[in-house]
């Protein structure tokens, strides 16, 4: 009998092994069997940089979609801007506000001292109108000094056609300002001369223009503008009116006629050309 421990062959009819000493049995016996376990696969941690190309490609393309919209958004903003620009511009062009205006309106036309210059228009003729200021816009001398002088040499013309001139119109607005030639006439009543005449865009009427073109003295009552106040213009109490001065000469041609801010009434007697608190009330044609 074969020893199942170490492979001797013992006599049959033995108990134990003669070799070993392991005990013989007729039986097989069971082998500790370790079976091939199937291996378990090595889970290899996948590696985590594909992970992060992919979530950094993913993050590239979401910046550039981003970007690609903002820019795109950007140009549409732009866009609605430049036409809102463009609408804006149009609607802002420039047009002559005396067109289709009759005597006796007032229409608003440049600016001066931060206020707008309202006109009051006297006539109309010919494709073109004569438009007085309808407030006192400055207060200002005929003359610098209490001397003899006309309207040509004043003090009133030259600020009239420099500094109120240039500083209240825009170059549009003074392509519509007429170049005008203004006779100066002698005082009618006292016979002073009036001078050589002149070509002008603004000029201050004279006698003759302001009975012809205001209806009564209360009609030519003109009140300062907040600007020719603080420049000093004379406030009458009462009228709350400005004295203005008109281009004739006075008695003298140490004096200029002036329309008197209580009544309204023109003085041809004039005062004195020196007078500061005095205001001026520009008049100029313009094209229709």
């Amino acid at each position: 009998m074969r020893c199942n421990v170490c492979g001797t062959e013992n006599p049959e009819g033995y108990a134990y092994c003669t070799k070993c000493g392991s005990p013989l049995s007729s039986s097989t016996p069971q082998r500790k069997v370790i079976d091939e376990a199937t291996p378990t696969p090595v889970v290899r941690a996948k590696s985590k940089t594909p992970i992060i190309i992919g979530a950094i490609v993913a993050a590239v393309l979401v910046i550039v979609l981003i970007v690609v919209g903002v820019s795109m958004s950007g140009n549409k903003s732009q866009t609605a801007t430049n036409n809102n620009a463009s609408t804006t511009t149009q609607q802002a062009a420039w047009s002559n506000p005396f067109t289709g205006h009759s005597a006796g309106d007032i229409v608003s036309f440049g600016t001066y001292g931060g206020e707008d210059v309202t006109w009051r228009i006297l006539e109309v003729k010919s494709g073109t109108a004569l438009v007085i200021t309808e407030n006192v816009v400055e207060a200002v001398p005929y003359y610098n000094s209490y001397t003899a002088t006309s309207w040509s040499g004043s003090n009133l013309r030259s600020w009239m056609n420099g500094t109120f001139y240039n500083s209240a119109f825009t170059s549009e607005d003074r392509a519509i300002i007429c170049s005008t030639t203004v006779y100066n006439s002698a005082n009618s009543t006292t016979g002073t001369s009036g001078g050589s005449t002149t070509t002008d865009y603004l000029f201050a009427l004279n006698m003759d223009e302001a009975y012809k073109y205001f209806s009564s003295d209360s009609d030519r009552l003109a009140t300062a503008t907040s600007h020719a106040k603080q420049s000093g213009a004379q406030v009458i109490s009462g009228s709350n009116a400005t004295p203005w001065w008109l281009r004739t000469p006075g008695k003298t041609s140490r004096d200029a006629s002036y329309v008197w801010g209580a009544s309204g009434y023109v003085d041809y007697n004039g005062y004195g050309v020196n007078e500061s608190t005095y205001g001026a009330r520009p008049a100029m044609w313009v094209t229709l």
